[in-house]
């Protein structure tokens, strides 16, 4: 099984979504490595080393390593991912079009800023969009939005550019809302190794 990239574009304006970034990025790191030791048996893949494979429906919770504190970690404490898969992480307003060369899909966290993504992500997508318009057609990416009530209006707003661009959703939009919690951290968590485990095992 070759080597995959995951290239995490986030814009993280406060500490709760620097955390959340942390959180993906050791899901996606989790994903990969959680899949060392899969194979493929009359076209059906399995997974040889987790007793239900994460991409079935269990939670990060009961696959994760005994006594892993998601948020107080930091992404390079991540899980080895065994050569399987590299994750890489950059900002909007410090990047451009090159993050995705030699990328197999992208992972974006946003915030939700007046029902629309950051003005930081939009920046991104105006500087780059002819750049990468008829490059990465079929592209898998997935989306994370820190919202604090809603976020289907930033959600729209990405689907709208993507669409555009012809990349493929790889899952459905990730929305934390509320309050800053464990809870929330268990769920990019998992949304990370989801979207790497699925790229690793060519499901996207």
């Amino acid at each position: 099984m070759s080597s995959h990239k995951i290239h995490i574009l986030a814009h993280t304006p406060s500490d709760n979504t620097k955390e959340i970034l942390k959180s993906l990025y050791k899901g996606c790191e989790y994903g990969f490595s959680c899949m060392e030791g899969t194979n493929t048996e009359n076209g059906n893949t399995r997974s040889t080393n987790m007793e239900g494979s994460i991409l079935e429906g269990t939670t990060i919770e009961s696959t994760r390593p005994e006594g892993t504190d998601i948020k107080d970690s930091n992404m390079k404490d991540a899980m080895p991912s065994a050569n399987k898969g590299e994750v890489v992480t950059s900002a909007p307003l410090s990047s451009n079009h090159t993050i995705l060369d030699n990328c197999d899909g992208i992972l974006i966290l946003t915030t939700e800023n007046f029902g629309y993504m950051s003005g930081a992500l939009k920046d991104w997508f105006d500087r780059c969009f002819y750049e990468l318009e008829n490059k990465h057609q079929g592209l898998p990416y997935a989306l994370c939005v820190r919202a604090q009530k809603d976020g289907t209006g930033t959600c729209r707003s990405v689907s709208a550019i993507t669409k555009g661009l012809k990349w493929r959703a790889a899952a459905e939009p990730k929305i934390l809302k509320g309050t800053m919690s464990q809870q929330l951290h268990e769920e990019a968590y998992e949304y990370g190794a989801r979207f790497s485990a699925g790229l690793l095992l060519g499901l996207h």
